[in-house]
């Protein structure tokens, strides 16, 4: 597309760049080679919840280029946004699980079940929850970590990466994935 408007010289620049971040990111959190991340999306109760990071998905390439290994069961779930069923929720483990809660706060729905709770990396606690706090009434875009309040949309960043998110995406949801792997 960049040849056809005729800037293939700053995608090419672009391109560079995002490489160049995400190899800084690889020598910041060495721990990230070869471990699995699965990210998901909670809707809530009536829409349920999605596994994003599926086989050839934008949020595995993004992992991916993290130093992340694809998700156990990234095959089970190709494309992006597959329903998890609750007989499926085992297909959520991995070393660290990241939920982003789209729920308008009823995240409770899924995170009180026992078959989440029973999850292995859920029991272990590296799974983490990412608020998404642009999904609720009145709508503010920020986001939170374990109560802490952050501008911007992480949640959507790695739902919907791109070339000018992802970098930002992976600054800040590095650290919180570092913390669940040293717990």
């Amino acid at each position: 597309m960049a040849r056809a408007v005729d800037r293939a010289d700053r995608a090419e620049q672009v391109i560079a760049g995002v490489d160049a971040h995400f190899e800084g990111v690889k020598k910041k959190y060495p721990q990230f080679a070869g471990k699995r991340v699965t990210f998901a999306v909670y809707y809530g109760p009536s829409v349920g919840l999605r596994f994003f990071s599926g086989a050839g998905s934008d949020t595995e390439k993004l992992l991916g280029a993290m130093g992340f290994a694809p998700s156990p069961n990234a095959e089970k779930f190709v494309g992006r946004g597959t329903t998890v069923a609750a007989e499926q929720m085992s297909l959520l483990d991995a070393d660290v699980l990241v939920i982003s809660d789209n729920s308008n706060g009823a995240i409770g729905a899924l995170t009180d079940t026992a078959a989440f709770k029973s999850l292995p990396v859920v029991a272990a606690g590296q799974s983490v929850v990412i608020t998404n706090n642009a999904t609720h009434t009145p709508p503010d875009i920020s986001y939170a970590v374990n109560g802490e309040k952050k501008p911007g949309n992480l949640p959507w960043a790695l739902a919907q990466p791109g070339p000018q998110s992802t970098p930002w995406a992976a600054d800040q949801v590095a650290p919180v994935i570092a913390a669940a792997l040293a717990k």
